[in-house]
């Protein structure tokens, strides 16, 4: 029960904060006009992106590794059927665009720009807060990084039961590698959250999986 609670206490907060940002940066697209805003693909952009473009009413494509400009038109690149196959996404014509894009799928041009800091009044000014920001805290990295693991043997529901784990295990490090699971595994407690593999889990690129 206690657990229940302080989840749905932390959703209200990021709900909160999300409805803080979308504001203010709604106020901004409004202000400035700008072409193109890019969102950081994160479990706070994800949820912030698709809330802001039906507000503004602007096209969205998620998760992009890759921008591209041709004859004055946007494209993005971004990744489907689990990376398998790149997509060259097009848009309608549109003033502004939105996207979310993937941390390090592309380096930083290495062009000179010049640039000023604009001071702009905020929206939310003369709004009563009930909430401070204090720090963020990062989540413990667990006995295990998956993330950067060359060879992953994962388990689903197949494994039937938690006992059976152990010779998946063994598997694991007789071939040098970790072992992950399916979401279904960490809700059964088999497993710790962050051996998890999937949207809802950790992203790996291993040699082996």
């Amino acid at each position: 029960m206690q657990q229940a609670v302080i989840v749905y206490f932390a959703k209200m907060i990021f709900k909160t904060l999300q409805a803080d940002y979308q504001k203010v940066l709604s106020y901004l697209m409004r202000e400035r006009e700008p072409v193109l805003t890019l969102i950081g693909h994160t479990p706070f952009g994800m949820d912030l992106a698709p809330s802001l473009a039906v507000e503004m009413d602007l096209p969205l494509t998620t998760d992009c590794i890759g921008l591209e400009v041709e004859d004055g038109r946007l494209f993005a690149v971004r990744q489907i059927y689990s990376g398998k196959v790149n997509a060259r996404v097009s848009f309608p014509g549109a003033k502004q665009y939105l996207l979310t894009v993937r941390q390090g799928a592309f380096p930083a041009m290495g062009a000179k720009l010049t640039g000023e800091i604009v001071t702009i009044s905020s929206p939310l000014a003369g709004e009563t807060k009930t909430k401070k920001f204090v720090r963020y805290v990062e989540a413990e990295v667990g006995e295990v990084d998956i993330t950067q693991a060359k060879i992953i043997v994962s388990v689903g529901r197949g494994i039937k039961k938690k006992e059976n784990i152990p010779i998946v295990e063994e598997l694991a490090n007789f071939l040098g590698g970790v072992i992950a699971c399916s979401r279904p595994i960490v809700d059964s407690g088999w497993l710790p959250k962050e051996r998890q593999v999937g949207q809802s889990g950790s992203t790996v690129k291993p040699k082996l999986y």
